[in-house]
């Protein structure tokens, strides 16, 4: 899979073709959610380990804001909103 972005550190911009509006959104949340020292989301209404569900879904809308060039099934029927986001592998200890 080659994405236009590097995930672990996603460009506050969206590449060039993306759905502005879901990227901006997942970047929004991006923020929100980063791990502090002891690997916690510092969002004060997370306080999850990390990858919390916040971190996991902004991963989430970053492919869905890129389409067909995160691997998507593109037979699929065409639709606003890409439905057949896989969820990003597991990172840490599980909550």
């Amino acid at each position: 899979m080659t994405l236009p972005f590097n995930p672990e550190n996603p460009p506050a911009e969206p590449p060039p073709g993306c759905d502005r509006l879901v990227w901006t959104l997942a970047y929004r949340i991006h923020l929100d959610h980063q791990p502090d020292a002891d690997g916690v989301c510092v969002a004060r209404t997370c306080r999850m380990f990390w990858p919390c569900e916040g971190a996991s879904l902004a991963e989430q809308a970053f492919l869905a804001s890129v389409g067909a060039w995160a691997g998507l099934d593109l037979s699929r029927p065409e639709t606003r909103w890409f439905a057949n986001v896989p969820p990003p592998p597991r990172r840490g200890p599980a909550p």
